[in-house]
């Protein structure tokens, strides 16, 4: 974690998130990217894996042939699904997901002919979402602002960028930043609570605007006051 915006970050989490155990330092950190075959899943899995650590990748079709608690072989997944599918991705197997640390890196941005805009989600944001179809899980939401050419730019550091973190489990949010925070490119920032989320998830829209406005992907800033655009 390098800092926060806005929100009190202490040690500890919600009661709504008591571990069962504590989790490891983001070095011994067991993970996995879930969902499709994709240039952005591609991008996740190579930019988290490091020399002592090895990203699996699980297609969407694998989870219904589980029955193992994910947690017993992961400590983090990290869901590269379409929101759109994310209902019929997860519905029933909320307990595989118990446990387990959920990092939700997408989010409803979309485009028409006048640019870019979020799509609504009854939930208020995509990472509630996640948190309501897997209560038992640690959901973290990061990276929902990027798409696969932020992702493998930031890994070669010609890309610099803050990326928020969301998330009512502060020691889950805690090893998300210090594992976003190995990638060159990113700076993790703690945004505050899940119910952020849909604010926080907004900014892809005005990034991806940016982005269509000068040619190629932006990386930004965030504070109390606002974002700032951040030319390459």
């Amino acid at each position: 974690m390098r800092c926060t915006v806005g929100v009190q970050h202490t040690c500890g989490v919600t009661d709504s998130a008591v571990p069962d155990s504590p989790l490891p330092l983001p070095r011994y950190v067991r993970a996995a990217v879930i969902g499709p075959a994709s240039d952005f899943s591609e991008a996740v899995i190579n930019a988290f894996s490091t020399a002592d650590r090895r990203v699996h990748h699980l297609v969407p079709l694998e989870l219904s042939s589980m029955s193992t608690p994910l947690s017993r072989s992961l400590d983090v997944a990290l869901l590269t699904v379409d929101p759109s599918s994310l209902e019929s991705v997860l519905s029933g197997h909320a307990e595989l997901f118990s446990g387990l640390v959920v990092v939700v890196c997408t989010s409803a941005v979309s485009h028409d002919k006048d640019g870019f805009f979020m799509e609504r989600v009854p939930e208020g944001g995509v990472a509630n979402l996640v948190a309501r179809l897997l209560p038992n899980a640690r959901t973290v939401g990061a990276l929902q602002q990027f798409n696969a050419e932020h992702v493998i730019l930031a890994s070669l550091g010609t890309l610099e960028t803050d990326v928020p973190v969301v998330a009512d489990d502060i020691e889950a949010a805690d090893l998300v930043e210090g594992l976003i925070d190995e990638i060159r490119g990113f700076n993790s920032v703690y945004a505050g609570p899940l119910r952020s989320s849909a604010a926080i998830e907004g900014i892809a829209a005005v990034i991806n605007e940016a982005a269509r406005e000068r040619g190629s992907p932006v990386g930004f800033r965030l504070s109390r006051t606002g974002i700032k655009i951040l030319d390459r």
